[in-house]
């Protein structure tokens, strides 16, 4: 018994099809008629792939701060030997702190793929965090730590803000909208 090639209307591949030759390390080459994928972005600009940096050193040095505050924190509940008042300690500083860098790294992660609005939300946080670090500086005797922290968000808040940075994200917006698709029933007007 035989099986014929499918006839339907549909039929892109039967038995006398053949594929295109593909190479390992070549990018795979798609099916006639297959749909567009996203258009590719301009090169990303260094000033992106610094402030990507700043921020995952950012969250580096406020992993270990918290750790180091937990520990702290830990030995002077150890003090008193009070196991209800460090899962409380813990629950208070820790589920907080690792919401913040999650977010923080998130926002990252996504400003690097040139999506405007993580920008926009990392921009915020660097600007409450510096704000934050200016008030620690005024209230606290180490002023080394503070100011650092000052010009970590600074940084952070030049790099995203630069003419080439700028242009990047606006190419990368209007290269998600060419390709968005059509609004559908009860969508806004474009």
């Amino acid at each position: 018994m035989t099986l014929d090639a499918y006839s339907g209307r549909h039929s892109t591949f039967d038995a006398t099809t053949v594929l295109p030759a593909w190479t390992p390390g070549e990018a795979p080459v798609p099916p006639r008629g297959a749909p567009p994928g996203l258009p590719a972005l301009p090169p990303r600009p260094s000033t992106v792939t610094a402030a990507f940096c700043l921020a995952m050193t950012h969250a580096a040095l406020w992993i270990v701060g918290s750790l180091v505050a937990l520990g702290l924190a830990g030995l002077m509940v150890g003090a008193t030997a009070d196991v209800a008042s460090a899962v409380g300690v813990v629950a208070v500083i820790g589920v907080p702190i690792t919401l913040g860098v999650g977010t923080w790294i998130a926002a990252a992660a996504r400003m690097r793929a040139g999506h405007p609005g993580a920008r926009v939300l990392l921009a915020v946080l660097a600007g409450l965090g510096a704000l934050l670090c200016a008030a620690l500086g005024l209230v606290d005797d180490t002023i080394l730590l503070p100011l650092v922290g000052l010009a970590l968000h600074g940084a952070l808040l030049v790099l995203l803000f630069r003419p080439s940075t700028d242009a990047w994200f606006r190419a990368a917006a209007r290269d998600r909208a060419a390709v968005s698709p059509a609004p559908g029933p009860g969508s806004p007007p474009r």
